[in-house]
This record gives C-alpha cells, sequence and structure tokens, in this order.
C-alpha cells in the first residue's frame, strides 16, 4: 500500500469472525485513516494472512473470551482520538446456507456464535465515546426465519448486495448496518420489505479481463459463488445443483475429488485453453473479489505445494467479503458523519485495483555504496511523525499504531531501506556504542535519530528513558547523557530478529582473527 497522509477520519477497525481482510482493504481506498484493528480469528492460516499483511494487529483470540475486561483495555489502550469504532462481523454461516442439506439455522453449533455480536457490540458501545458502528454480513441464501431473526436482534434490516454489480462473480449477500444509506443519484435502494436492495450501475471492467493469459472464458454469465475447497472421497450428502448437472460436469467434479459444488464444473464456468479446463486460480479468484493481485497468494507459506495453497487460499477467499460491496458501505458510513465526504465514483473504485507485495516483512538488502534518497528522508519523517508520546515505541508502520499490550509484535518495514556495513561490535550496549560511533563527527550533533533494536525490553526501556532494572540502568544512565551532552533527540523503533539488517554482522566481531566492518545489532 503506498504511503499517504493521514486524511479524513480515524478508524479502529474490530473484527470478528471472519471478513478482516476485506474490510481492511477497503478503508485502505476511503478517505480515511485505519489507526488500529483487532481481530478475534482463530483460523491459523488467517492469523498467518492478516500478521503479514497488517503487522500490529491485536489478537483476541475466541470470541467467546471477549468480555468486558478486554473491550475496556482495548478501549484505554487506544491512546488517542478515534472518530469511528467500526466493528465488522462475519458470523460462520455453515448451518445457514442452502449450500448444506441438513443444516440446523441459528442453533448449530457455528452459526449461534453470531449472538456474541450483539454482546461485544453493547459491550463497545458502553466503554467508547466516539461513533461505533457495526457492520454484520451473511448469506442472502439463509431462510426467512433465520434473517428474521437477525432483524430482531440487531435491530436493523439488512440491505442486499450482489458483488456482480462491480465484477464478473455471483456472490449475493444481505449486510446489517446500523447507519444510514443514502443512494446517489445513479444507485437505487429498493425495499422488498423485510430488506432492502441497493442496485448499482453497471461499473464491471470488460469481461475476461480478470482471466490469465492463454486463457479463456467461454461462458458470458458471472461465475458462482466462490466457496471453501474441501477435497472429499465420496460425494457428501445431497449436493447443491446435482439434480441438473450435466454429465460431463459430474465427470469432471469426481475427478476432482468433488471439491466443490458440482455446477462449478459446468462448461461455462470453467476456464479453456483449447480442450483443456480448469477452475479459476487463486489470483483471478483474487481480482473478481476485489482484492489487489496476491494479497493472498502471496502470503501462503513456500513449504505449500501448490494444491494445498489453492486449497487453503480458496477457503479465505470463500470465507471473506467482497471488497468492493465492503468498500460502498463505509464510504456511505464515512459520507453520514462528515458530510464534506466527496461523492464515491464507484467506476474509479472497482478499477483501483493493484498488486499486492510478496509482503511487508520482507529481508533487507545490503548495497555496497548508498546514494542519497530524497524520498528516505521523507520515509523517516513519516515514520517519526507517527511516533506514539507515551513512551513505549514508534509505531510500526505508517498509520498504523504500536499498542504495548498488542500481540504479536511486529517491527517496522526494514526493507523500506537499502542498508549497508559501516561498523561492527558485539550486541553489548548496542544502542551506547552506535551513539558513541555516530558523535566522532561533529555534524551528526543536534539531530534527530531513528534507531532500531530487536528487542522489545530495549525498546520499551530506552523509549521512557527510565527502568527499575539495576543492570540496564547504568546503560541508560549512559545513553542519556550522551543524548543530553550531543542535543540528540532519539526516536526509538522495533524490529525483528530476522528482519535485522544488522543481525549478522553483529555476530562477525566475536569471530578471532576476522577483519570485519558492521553494523550494529540495533541497526545501522
Amino acid at each position: 500500500m503506498p504511503v499517504k497522509d493521514p486524511k479524513g477520519p480515524k478508524v479502529f477497525v474490530l473484527s470478528l469472525f471472519d471478513g478482516v481482510a476485506a474490510v481492511m482493504c477497503a478503508l485502505t481506498r476511503l478517505p480515511c485513516q485505519v489507526v488500529g484493528f483487532a481481530a478475534s480469528e482463530i483460523d491459523r492460516e488467517c492469523k498467518r494472512l492478516v500478521r503479514k499483511r497488517w503487522p500490529g494487529v491485536i489478537e483476541l483470540g475466541k470470541v467467546e473470551d471477549i468480555t468486558d475486561t478486554v473491550i475496556t483495555s482495548l478501549v484505554n489502550s487506544l491512546g488517542f482520538k478515534i472518530d469511528i469504532l467500526l466493528i465488522s462481523a462475519g458470523s460462520p454461516c455453515q448451518d445457514l446456507t442452502a449450500l448444506l442439506a441438513n443444516r440446523k439455522g441459528l442453533e448449530g453449533n457455528r452459526s449461534k456464535l453470531f449472538f456474541h455480536i450483539p454482546r461485544i457490540h453493547g459491550l463497545c458501545k458502553r466503554r467508547f465515546t466516539g461513533r461505533t458502528a457495526l457492520l454484520v454480513e451473511n448469506v442472502y441464501s439463509m431462510t426467512a426465519e433465520a434473517r428474521d431473526q437477525f432483524t430482531e436482534v440487531l435491530g436493523v434490516r439488512p440491505i442486499l448486495i450482489l458483488a456482480s454489480d462491480f465484477s464478473w462473480v455471483k456472490r449475493p449477500r444481505l449486510y446489517w448496518v446500523d447507519w444510514d444509506i443514502d443512494p446517489q443519484a445513479d444507485e437505487k435502494l429498493i425495499d422488498e420489505g423485510t430488506f432492502l436492495r441497493w442496485k448499482f450501475p453497471d461499473v464491471r471492467q470488460e469481461h475476461g479481463h480478470w482471466v490469465d493469459p492463454g486463457w479463456e472464458h467461454l461462458g458470458q454469465e458471472c461465475l458462482p459463488t466462490f466457496t471453501r475447497a474441501l477435497p472429499r472421497a465420496t460425494a457428501p450428502l445431497q449436493p447443491a445443483g446435482i439434480a441438473t448437472a450435466s454429465h460431463e460436469a459430474r465427470q469432471r467434479w469426481t475427478q476432482d475429488r468433488f471439491q466443490f459444488q458440482v455446477y462449478q464444473y459446468e462448461n461455462p464456468h470453467l476456464l479453456w485453453m483449447g480442450s483443456c479446463w480448469r477452475l479459476p486460480s487463486l489470483v483471478e479468484r483474487e481480482r473478481l473479489m476485489g482484492f489487489d493481485e496476491g494479497y493472498v497468494s502471496n502470503c501462503l507459506p513456500s513449504k505449500m505445494s501448490d494444491a494445498e495453497k489453492f486449497r487453503v487460499g480458496c477457503g479465505m477467499i470463500g470465507n471473506t467479503f467482497h471488497v468492493h460491496a465492503v468498500g460502498v458501505l463505509c464510504h456511505a458510513l464515512i459520507k453520514s458523519l462528515f458530510a464534506c465526504t466527496e461523492p464515491r465514483n464507484i467506476a474509479m473504485m472497482v478499477r483501483s485495483v493493484g498488486t499486492a507485495p510478496a509482503g511487508w516483512t520482507e529481508v533487507p538488502k545490503f548495497v555496497k555504496t548508498t546514494q542519497p534518497d530524497p524520498q528516505c528522508a521523507l520515509l523517516v519523517h513519516e515514520i517519526l511523525r507517527q511516533g506514539d508520546r507515551a513512551g513505549t515505541d514508534i509505531r510500526l508502520d505508517v498509520g498504523i499504531p504500536f499498542r504495548f499490550k498488542a500481540f504479536p509484535r511486529a517491527g517496522l518495514r526494514t526493507s523500506y531501506f537499502g542498508w549497508r556495513i559501516v561498523h561492527g561490535y558485539k550486541w553489548k550496549q548496542g544502542v551506547v556504542n552506535s551513539l558513541q560511533w555516530r558523535l566522532r563527527r561533529l555534524a551528526n550533533y543536534r539531530k534527530r535519530v531513528l534507531h532500531l533494536v530487536d528487542s522489545q525490553v530495549v525498546a520499551s526501556v530506552v523509549a521512557k528513558g527510565r527502568t527499575s532494572s539495576f543492570r540496564l540502568r547504568k546503560s541508560l544512565q549512559k545513553l542519556n547523557c550522551l543524548l543530553v551532552t550531543a542535543g540528540i533527540r532519539l526516536s526509538i523503533g522495533y524490529c525483528h530478529t530476522s528482519e535485522n539488517p544488522a543481525d549478522i554482522p553483529s555476530r562477525w566481531s566475536g569471530a578471532k582473527k576476522t577483519a570485519c566492518k558492521g553494523s550494529t545489532k540495533e541497526g545501522a
């Protein structure tokens, strides 16, 4: 995501169950600043994705474990003014969807977790003084009885949004939101009795734009709703669409181990290269769902096989929200609170999808020489501007706060910088030694310095400027004397050891008969 100046309201996102990826992607394309986010997620692969794409996420564990104490601690940890606390929730739909023959509705073990949403919403409203907004998503194919129960509990009528209004894939979903929707001139909000239908003009890109080169989509209609990939040894009980499935589709379905619904193997829903067929790839699914290309696929572990990556990635995409649908809802929220917000340009929103980087935490690269880069000073200035004055650490990333109680901790993106080895010594008193090396030159006096460490203890102690630890106090006093004498303003930042460019050079100094020029362990 590009670095940009914060504009618009400050938003804190509290995500329950699925959908945090889609909500965060949507908000980055809107006139607002996401200043923090917490997620209640238990799936291991989903947690790995969120950690890598959004460092600094506050993990809350199971939704059942979120108590008033947790919410109070979360709100107290914000430390600055928040305009909107957005609670997004996509409660499990396995017991609600029409794809399951023996669905149990809200009485099912998975879907009954829905009732934690109003409970947590109530806790947030009592503890948070700003605007608390609620967004709940679920399948349109649920029974009318379940839909009415959702509406009764949440107190608002749902809004039906079709993903096919924005892209070439079906995904009819109901959204319960507690803010007013004001449709623009080219939009329609149709009253359907028990729900509202929000209809948009056709802003889709040309048909087939999402297909990888060399392949062709022969069908002219939208693809079926993307679902999880569940390979099986035998066909499921009463599979959806089996009665109308063609013989060819059934054969392909069996050949693919019944991984998806049988109708997804019909000719118009496949991609073709001559007589060869395949299902839409993971990257093609990302494009159709509104994610930046590679958002999910580039974050999956390299040790996974291609088949495993496809299965896991399809599970993530099948369980999340459609980015463009969430985008128009969140824009309506911002517009309802801040009238000066510009009208939404849906066509531009649909075409704003880009390419996601391989990851925020790539290994830093060393260069033999460094050339002055004016963007480097701007980057350091932006990082320092986002600093936390509470004495815990500077924030981890532009627009993303570091919170002392947040877990897991994630560091600054050291791969943004080019690194050169200039000095090396043992790790002991690394911050002090680094500052002494800097002060050899008079030109380095009276400066503001960004220094990285890979110890969370050191980061917190140095940022605070004092400690009750007798072992750390002597070194800290020496550091403080140097800072006062030289007029240095030190901003301390944390980076993980695996991304610390000075970790390996710091070990060279301990090797005998090795002449080296290294940097400090904490950062060059």
